[in-house]
């Protein structure tokens, strides 16, 4: 995955936090490096957190997904207007 680093969530809202900082809360691609493991956190301010999809598919509802990056991954994270 590689996007210009963000050091936190600037604009507010739901998003993925990833590792040293990073946040996306739209299409972004980030680079590591290989072998490295990274966690990624799903921030659901202002929203519900629904689920993964992609490489993170299998860790479901659960807000964190850690993977090792021995290939390319594809994550997704899904979310709804909270209640």
């Amino acid at each position: 995955m590689s996007s210009p680093p963000a050091s936190s969530n600037p604009g507010g809202g739901a998003g993925v936090q990833g590792p040293g900082g990073l946040f996306c809360q739209d299409h972004c691609t980030w680079t590591f490096d290989p072998g490295q493991q990274i966690t990624l956190t799903a921030v659901d301010q202002g929203l519900t957190f629904l689920s993964w999809g992609g490489d993170c598919a299998s860790r479901g509802t659960n807000q964190t997904c850690t993977l090792t990056m021995n290939r390319n991954r594809s994550v997704t994270a899904a979310f709804d207007i909270a209640n």
